[in-house]
């Protein structure tokens, strides 16, 4: 292998590709199947783990006195799962893995009822805050780039 073939390799050009099959739309607290498939490239790779994260962002604008407004944001895991199993994965060849995460969004206090729960929608529609949720899936390549595919999912309360 010359050095350019090295530097491909390194790059994961033309080496393994992940896909990603899990719902766009869950209702919170449910579990969800995500499969997740890997594809081997031209290369032989070494594949260390296959893993799976659950992700929500909330992000809000805060105006301080002056008018001066700034974008806030806090990402916070959810769920993850991992499989460990280390595997040499040849050019062509397709593993899958099956893997099921509990979806259990943090709604900030929009959820409650009675006058605390009008507060709370209130205060959110006030800071313009927003979640939003992903899941994102990766192979881990020894010696490369990691292979990645992230998918957009709407929580339903």
């Amino acid at each position: 292998m010359g050095l350019f073939d090295k530097v491909k390799g390194a790059m994961n050009i033309g080496g393994a590709k992940l896909s990603l099959e899990a719902p766009n739309v869950v209702q919170n607290g449910e579990t969800i199947e995500i499969k997740v498939s890997v594809l081997g490239g031209k290369l032989e790779q070494i594949i260390t783990g296959v893993e799976v994260v659950v992700n929500q962002r909330d992000s809000w604008t805060e105006t301080k006195l002056g008018g001066e407004r700034n974008q806030k944001w806090k990402d916070t895991i959810l769920a993850k799962k991992e499989n460990t199993e280390k595997f040499t994965l040849t050019p062509g060849e397709n593993k899958e893995f099956i893997f099921s995460i509990p979806v259990n969004a943090i709604s900030g206090g929009s959820d409650q009822e009675g006058m605390l729960g009008t507060l709370a929608k209130l205060n959110n529609m006030a800071q313009s805050k927003k979640h939003e949720w992903h899941i994102k899936a990766q192979a881990k390549i020894e010696e490369s780039i990691d292979a990645s595919e992230k998918s957009d999912l709407t929580v339903q309360f």
